[in-house]
């Protein structure tokens, strides 16, 4: 149960981290240059919710 636990946290860490790394590409770069927009009809939802 341990290791369960254990691989699910990881798994969790591994996506919050992918999830910010997309969160900065949509709102733009560090250096202040405009993100690229969404493609046109993209129906994704990046809205994140705690658990």
């Amino acid at each position: 149960m341990e290791a369960q636990s254990k691989a699910l946290t990881d798994r969790m860490d591994a996506a919050d981290a992918r999830f910010a790394k997309l969160e900065a590409s949509i709102e733009g770069t560090p250096d202040g240059a405009p993100a690229r927009p969404l493609a046109s009809g993209s129906t994704a939802n990046f809205a994140k919710t705690d658990c």
